[in-house]
């Protein structure tokens, strides 16, 4: 039978072989052969039932013609409970760290209220410096709590971590001219890189714009900030306008 804590297991009336019969007879036992409780996968080896000559009948040929056993042994077997593990889904940004307690997972197959302590988990989208991208929570090692692994078969499911793009704040420099004068060129200044970037991990550059032109009057005009082509693998963007004076 299957561990289940505390069910009892019956040894049905035609759990049996008869052996050592001659010219063709046949017999029967008619008593239920007997039960054991099932504590753990490893309590029960054998099991013993005590017989008497009323507990056998004959379907041919005559009892009389044979010695009966006054008792019967076999192996009973607890098989292991199906428990399945799955660590939970989670995630981050890119440059964080994670550190996967061992307590992110949910179980399914315990018996009788027990528990689980805590599992190993592992990741290799956990370190800072892992891209943006979905990777394997990996669980295994179950141990603690009130189960014993050992009446359990286990069957560990991965999770999924989601490393999300960091942002990245585009700030479009101040800058000023006379009046008169044709635009400068605008630039931008960038902050909250991760990891030791820099802006070699950029590809294209912002729309830098404004209203302004040679001969706008003198006063303070935006320069507005957008995406333009500018892109990043690991990075969404947040724009600041700046100021043209």
């Amino acid at each position: 039978k299957t561990y289940d804590g505390d069910t009892t297991a019956t040894i049905a009336g035609s759990d049996y072989t008869i052996t050592n019969t001659v010219n063709s007879d046949t017999f029967n036992i008619t008593q239920t052969l007997g039960s054991y409780d099932d504590e753990d996968v490893n309590d029960v080896s054998s099991v013993t039932v005590s017989l008497s000559s009323s507990d056998f009948s004959a379907s041919s040929g005559s009892l009389s013609n044979y010695t009966l056993p006054s008792s019967v042994s076999g192996t009973g077997v607890i098989n292991g409970k199906a428990l399945t593990i799955t660590a939970n889904d989670a995630s981050k940004i890119y440059g964080q760290t994670v550190t996967l307690t061992g307590s992110e997972f949910t179980s399914s197959g315990l018996e009788n209220s027990e528990t689980i302590g805590s599992i190993s988990l592992t990741s290799s989208g956990a370190a800072a410096t892992a891209n943006v991208n979905t990777y394997d929570i990996t669980p295994s090692s179950a141990t603690g709590g009130t189960f014993d692994i050992n009446n359990y078969s286990v069957t560990y499911v991965n999770g999924a971590l989601t490393v999300n793009q960091a942002t990245l704040t585009v700030t479009a420099d101040n800058v000023s001219k006379t009046y008169g004068d044709a635009n400068p060129s605008f630039t931008a200044t960038y902050s909250g890189f991760q990891n030791s970037d820099t802006s070699s991990v950029l590809t294209g550059d912002p729309s830098l714009n404004t209203n302004a032109t040679a001969v706008s009057d003198v006063g303070s005009y935006i320069i507005t900030a957008a995406a333009g082509d500018l892109a990043a693998t690991n990075y969404t963007f947040n724009f600041v306008n700046g100021t043209l004076t």
